[in-house]
C-alpha cells in the first residue's frame, strides 16, 4: 500500500527527473590549449553554484583519459548532489591533460558518469580541434631586478608628487 512516506518518496523522485542538469552548470565550453611543457589540454569553461556537493551536473576531473587514434574519450565522475542550488553562479574551469599529440585533428569527448553503474553519462560535451591551430602564449613577465626599478620609480612619482602637492597647500 502507499504510505505518506512512499508518496513524498515518488514526488521528490519525479521533481528530481524534472530538473536538467543545466540547473546547475551553465554555459560550459570545450576549448583546447598547449601548456608550457608544449601538451595539449583540454579545458571546460563554465559557470556553476557555490555548493561544492552540487557535482552532479557539472565537469569535475578526468578520472580516465582514453586515447584512441584520432579519438579522445575523457571520463569524469559524478558526485551526489546535495540540494537545489538557488545562489549565484561562479566561474569554474576543469583542465585534462592530453599530452603531446602526434596526429592532426582529433575529435574529443568528455562524460560525466556514475561510476561503475553502467548507465549513460549524465553530461557530455564534444569538441572536435586540430592540432596545428592551437598556440602557446608566453605571459611577459619582468625580471626581479626589473621589478625592482618599477617598485623604486613608481613610489619616487608617488613621493614627488605627495611634496609637491603638500608645497601647495601650505601656502
Amino acid at each position: 500500500m502507499f504510505t505518506l512516506k512512499n508518496l513524498v518518496a515518488v514526488c521528490v523522485l519525479l521533481l528530481a527527473s524534472c530538473i536538467p542538469a543545466s540547473a546547475f552548470a551553465y554555459n560550459e565550453t570545450l576549448t583546447f590549449r598547449i601548456n608550457a611543457q608544449g601538451e595539449v589540454e583540454a579545458v571546460i569553461d563554465g559557470r556553476t553554484h557555490k555548493w561544492e556537493c552540487d557535482e552532479i551536473s557539472r565537469f569535475t576531473p578526468p578520472m580516465t583519459t582514453t586515447i584512441d587514434g584520432n579519438t579522445v574519450l575523457i571520463q569524469s565522475p559524478a558526485l551526489a548532489p546535495c540540494i537545489i542550488p538557488l545562489l549565484p553562479t561562479e566561474p569554474y574551469q576543469v583542465v585534462a591533460n592530453l599530452g603531446h599529440l602526434s596526429g592532426e585533428t582529433y575529435q574529443v569527448t568528455w562524460n560525466v558518469e556514475v561510476v561503475g553503474s553502467g548507465f549513460p553519462p549524465i553530461r557530455s560535451i564534444s569538441a572536435t580541434f586540430s592540432v596545428s591551430s592551437l598556440f602557446s602564449v608566453a605571459a611577459p613577465a619582468l625580471s626581479p631586478w626589473a621589478m625592482c626599478l618599477l617598485l623604486l620609480s613608481t613610489a619616487g612619482v608617488a613621493f614627488a608628487a605627495l611634496r609637491r602637492r603638500n608645497g601647495r597647500l601650505s601656502r
